[in-house]
């Protein structure tokens, strides 16, 4: 097996973070290779929207280091880590709400053209039907589609996804689920049937989505390429 297809895009090694001068996380290991998928899963307030602020570079870590294909990216801002290929989605304030949906989809981009958007307009119809429609009138789970459409296609080699599936119905989760094997993603999603724990995070199992509520739904499965 090649090895380059198994060394980690992003990795990270006994980091800690958190705000102020209390530690959220504490001792974290893990890391993502590429062609596959890592979830993160825990209770409400043990740190997993902590994590990612802290590999997409807002939070600054107590400890550890972040690698990005053996680059450290210790003084890195965010928006230079986008530049070199890792995108964000985040858990809160997901859309300019004053904005139409059309500008927050292209907005960041160079083109104001949606040829990119096609597959994804295919796959959330209502979402081409309110493209003039300012994205604050939206529902909490409309705008999560809005925020999860345009990160994936940006088409960037690692995307960070918080909470991603959170207010969004049933069916379109698992529209969802169809669409993660786009890109490689890393991605934190609540379940309160996780319990709080220290451990390296792992890459090695099998593609699964379960059919529960979405409260519990696994939002991660792992692919090969």
């Amino acid at each position: 097996m090649n090895r380059d297809a198994q060394r980690p895009l992003l990795r990270f090694e006994n980091l800690a973070g958190g705000y102020g001068d209390t530690a959220v996380l504490r001792g974290l290991d893990g890391g993502v290779a590429p062609a596959r998928t890592l979830g993160v899963l825990g209770r409400n307030g043990v740190g997993k929207t902590t994590l990612l602020r802290l590999l997409m570079g807002y939070n600054r870590p107590f400890s550890g280091t972040v690698h990005w294909r053996d680059r450290d990216l210790a003084r890195l801002p965010p928006f230079a880590r986008r530049r070199i290929g890792i995108s964000y989605a985040p858990q809160e304030s997901v859309v300019f709400d004053e904005l139409t949906v059309f500008d927050n989809l292209t907005l960041h981009r160079t083109s104001r053209v949606l040829d990119d958007y096609a597959r994804y307009f295919d796959a959330f119809p209502r979402l081409a039907q309110r493209l003039r429609q300012l994205a604050g009138s939206l529902s909490g789970g409309e705008k999560k589609l809005v925020s999860f459409v345009r990160v994936l296609a940006e088409s960037s080699p690692l995307t960070l996804l918080d909470e991603p599936t959170e207010g969004v119905q049933q069916e379109n989760i698992a529209i969802m689920a169809a669409l993660v094997g786009v890109s490689e993603f890393l991605c934190a999603r609540c379940s309160e049937t996780c319990p709080r724990r220290r451990a390296s995070l792992a890459t090695n199992a099998k593609p699964r989505w379960a059919s529960r509520s979405p409260s519990y739904a696994p939002a991660f499965v792992n692919r090969s390429s």
